[in-house]
């Protein structure tokens, strides 16, 4: 089935629009002018850094190790993380911030105001090899970084204190790396192993599908925020479009959702996608999103933002389906419901873009359409548009599929 994919997809060249993305850059944090860090660097030295130091010379305890890897395990978010303020405060914790102060030589109080210094931060093994065999050891290097996605060499540090250069392009490190930086998502996994004790964070066969779909009715400026592990599980439901409520004369009759019988609406589906960076690796997964826009005479009816988090690297001519994401085909995700995707006068179409985000600027990585005559294709995505070089190493590969009345 995979090879008549890929033959599937190596015939689909498709057009695609250029289109930049920009946010507020954020303000790096300053060191409290108070805190003394005489074992540290004194010039140049990076609050990132002071953290990630406190942090890993706290962690040469091994009752401080145990107790992180057991929280991490307990975790229900993407990859086992963990909010590093959320976890400060608790009884664990609490004995984690005093190691830092001790670590760092300085009081509770510029410990404290170096963590406020900082936005809400998580924390993780942002490699799921490690997040399978750390067992709590002093084997650990700990870095943290406000862009996890551009910065080429991260400083971490062993749990001696001792600096260690961990240059990305390298890949995966052979010592477990925790990593700290800007919390964007917090998505909980789809089926995700017990929570009982074990002695690894994570264990195998473990759920890792996890992301969000955030739902915008572009007609009454209503939006809704869902979990993809609770849509997977039906926990919740998709909301409908409200301009479609009312059965009309061409959906093959059935009454209205104000009383009566009900004819299903059409839907359209994320039934599948596979996912391919193809350039160096950052610190882990990467964090992607599809923004999917429902038009009717070129007027936005519906959109939909659909995140998923731990997308792994992997190149798609060298090591097809070895580090692939793969959106489960069954149930799948409601995209749209409502919306039917008819052509004609209507002129209807799914515009569909997708980026990778970091806490900077997320990076656009191409756009596709979808026409009511594709129904269920796979579809590249390509920047700035699908040729003959960027069709056989496409950045993302997107299937939709939708019902239609009969």
């Amino acid at each position: 089935m995979r090879s008549s994919r890929r033959h599937r997809l190596m015939a689909l060249i498709g057009t695609a629009l250029a289109l930049s993305a920009c946010a507020d850059q954020p303000t790096a944090p300053t060191l409290p002018p108070s805190l003394d860090l005489s074992a540290s660097v004194t010039e140049g030295r990076k609050p990132t850094d002071d953290l990630s130091r406190g942090i890993a010379i706290a962690l040469g305890d091994p009752t401080l190790r145990s107790e992180l890897r057991d929280a991490m395990r307990a975790s229900t978010l993407t990859n086992h993380k963990l909010i590093l303020q959320e976890y400060l405060v608790t009884n664990a914790g609490t004995r984690l911030r005093e190691g830092i102060a001790t670590a760092l030589k300085a009081s509770s109080k510029d410990v404290d105001g170096l963590i406020s210094a900082f936005p809400v931060m998580e924390m993780y093994l942002p490699f799921k090899e490690h997040r399978l065999s750390w067992r709590g050891g002093s084997e650990l290097l700990i870095g943290a970084t406000m862009d996890r996605s551009h910065t080429p060499v991260l400083h971490s540090f062993t749990t001696e204190g001792k600096q260690v250069a961990l240059v990305r392009k390298d890949g995966t490190p052979k010592e477990p790396l925790l990593i700290l930086n800007p919390s964007r998502w917090r998505n909980t996994r789809y089926q995700p192993q017990p929570n009982v004790p074990g002695p690894t964070v994570q264990d195998p066969g473990d759920g890792e599908e996890s992301g969000s779909v955030t739902y915008v009715n572009k007609q009454d400026g209503t939006s809704t925020t869902l979990q993809l592990a609770d849509i997977l599980s039906k926990k919740a439901s998709v909301p409908r479009a409200s301009y479609m409520i009312a059965c009309d004369d061409q959906c093959g009759g059935g009454g209205s959702y104000g009383g009566g019988p009900v004819t299903p609406v059409d839907t359209t589906y994320v039934r599948a996608f596979e996912i391919y960076w193809i350039w160096d690796s950052e610190w882990g997964n990467h964090e992607v999103y599809f923004v999917g826009t429902f038009l009717r005479n070129n007027n936005v009816i519906m959109e939909a933002q659909y995140q998923r988090d731990g997308i792994h690297a992997c190149s798609f001519a060298y090591e097809q389906g070895q580090c692939v994401a793969y959106q489960s085909w069954v149930p799948g995700v409601p995209l749209f419901i409502g919306p039917r995707l008819k052509g004609g006068l209507n002129a209807e179409y799914i515009h569909l873009r997708i980026y990778e985000d970091n806490w900077i600027v997320p990076d656009f990585h191409g756009t596709t359409d979808y026409y009511p005559n594709q129904w269920g294709q796979w579809h590249p995505m390509c920047v700035p548009f699908c040729n003959i070089e960027t069709i056989f190493n496409p950045h993302a590969v997107v299937r939709l599929e939708w019902t239609m009345h009969t």
